[in-house]
């Protein structure tokens, strides 16, 4: 859109695959098998490259920690009341912290079990360590973001009986597909196309979907 409203005034062919998006979702990973030509190894939520960066227990639950760099460290480690750590020369550095994972995690763990997740969470974030909960659905559908962006609404199906819907987009997904096949003088039965379950993969709706795109 914006090469056609900025410099061409035509419009542009998207090519994106699943797939595509899937391995460039990679990232990091990826590029160190490119480079190297070693597999990664199943590490869980932990990263190979950088320490410590993944979830920890905590006393009611399990938080990700994202320790990106050296002062991050030492301000995590300030908040545990571990300030020794930044001072070995083991963990002095990421490439020293990575090295020795095995000693360094086991002591940041022990740690991590005397408090709960909401009190981690809020010390980290208040000195700029990246960091977040690993929610359970009721959890994540219980976050007041998720509920400022109205994803789960409630729909009348043919039985009358009130119930969630699948996610925001698809309570607005008739309308503006609605839209979109009026100005395009597209002839479809919107009526028969969301009667049917599973809306997602129906035939018609997907025909439409990919005129749309």
């Amino acid at each position: 859109v914006n090469h056609r409203d900025q410099i061409s005034g035509l419009g542009q062919h998207i090519d994106i695959a699943l797939l595509d998006a899937q391995i460039a979702s990679l990232a990091h990973i990826a590029s160190n098998y490119l480079v190297s030509g070693r597999l990664p190894q199943r590490t869980g939520t932990a990263s190979e490259i950088t320490c410590p960066y993944q979830a920890f227990d905590c006393s009611d639950g399990e938080l990700m920690v994202a320790v990106g760099n050296d002062a991050q460290f030492v301000a995590f480690c300030t908040v545990l009341s571990l300030p020794a750590l930044p001072t070995d020369p083991r963990f002095a550095t990421n490439p020293e912290r990575a090295l020795h994972r095995t000693v360094l995690v086991p002591l940041i763990a022990e740690r991590m079990k005397a408090a709960t997740v909401a009190q981690w969470s809020a010390q980290f974030t208040t000195v700029g360590v990246p960091c977040g909960p690993i929610n359970t659905l009721a959890q994540t559908f219980a976050e007041p973001q998720v509920i400022e962006r109205d994803v789960v609404r409630t729909v009348e199906v043919e039985s009358q009986r009130k119930q969630p819907s699948y996610v925001a987009m698809l309570a607005d997904a008739r309308e503006s597909s609605e839209r979109f096949a009026a100005e395009e003088s597209i002839d479809v039965s919107f009526d028969r196309i969301w009667s049917i379950e599973p809306i997602l993969f129906h035939p018609e709706l997907i025909e439409l979907c990919d005129e749309t795109i």
